[in-house]
């Protein structure tokens, strides 16, 4: 895991899968954004578990150094806000609060249910969280939007 490995202390506290995962997810997002991948491969998704990990509350100041700094926009032809329908992230982020900001900013047609499971920390809440969502929203959550995305 990258935190591991440019971390030291990772390994404590459970560190690796509560902030590495999740910086991990962000960064494999940002260089599929910024270097240019979705503009080579337009129709490509990608399914960003964990919620996206910590790219959709830092994705606005990504995209503010995009419009500010050339060496973010290198090589992407467009800014990162751009690219969100590139994306499909999952439920899996333990609180119906991060999953309203999730849906917000993404759009519900980018979330698909997730649990963790079989991991022993799976989000037993995430059906609860989605339920407790508009009718029309869950259903897009908890079923059409796989449905599209995997062709079943």
């Amino acid at each position: 895991m990258l935190g591991l490995a440019t971390v030291p202390g990772f390994e404590r506290f459970f560190l690796l899968n509560n902030a590495g995962n999740m910086l991990e997810t962000h960064v494999a997002a940002a260089r599929l954004m910024l270097g240019g991948v979705f503009d080579r491969y337009p129709k490509l998704r990608v399914q960003l578990s964990h919620g996206g990990g910590s790219l959709p509350y830092q994705l606005a100041r990504l995209n503010h150094t995009y419009e500010l700094r050339e060496q973010v926009r290198e090589v992407a032809k467009r800014s990162p806000f751009d690219y969100v329908d590139n994306f499909l992230f999952d439920t899996v982020v333990y609180d119906p609060r991060p999953l309203r900001f999730l849906l917000d900013l993404v759009g519900p047609d980018n979330v698909v249910f997730g649990t963790d499971h079989p991991f022993d920390i799976a989000d037993a809440s995430a059906i609860e969280s989605v339920a407790a969502i508009d009718d029309g929203i869950a259903i897009k959550v908890l079923e059409s939007n796989a449905r599209a995305a995997y062709g079943l």
